[in-house]
C-alpha cells in the first residue's frame, strides 16, 4: 500500500482499516482487511490479489511440507 499510493497511503491505510472494523491489532485482520481491499479503488485491489496470492501460496506450501515430513 505505501509503496503503490506513496503519500497518500496512511490516509488510504486509515481508511481501510476503519472500514474492515479494525484497530490494527488483530491476529486474524487479513482475513477480514482483504475484502475490504477487494471493493477499493483499482490499485488497492491490485494490492488484495498480491497478498492473496502471497497467503495461498504460503498455505500451500506449508500443507507440502507437512505432508513431506508426515511420509518420513
Amino acid at each position: 500500500m505505501y509503496r503503490v499510493h506513496q503519500s497518500d497511503a496512511p490516509r488510504l491505510w486509515a481508511e481501510l482499516i476503519r472500514a474492515a472494523g479494525l484497530t490494527g491489532q488483530e491476529p486474524d485482520a487479513l482475513d477480514r482487511l482483504l475484502p475490504v481491499m477487494t471493493a477499493a479503488d483499482p490499485t488497492t485491489r491490485l494490492c488484495a490479489v498480491a497478498l492473496q496470492i502471497r497467503v495461498t501460496s504460503y498455505d500451500c506450501l506449508a500443507a507440502a511440507l507437512l505432508e513431506l515430513r508426515s511420509q518420513e
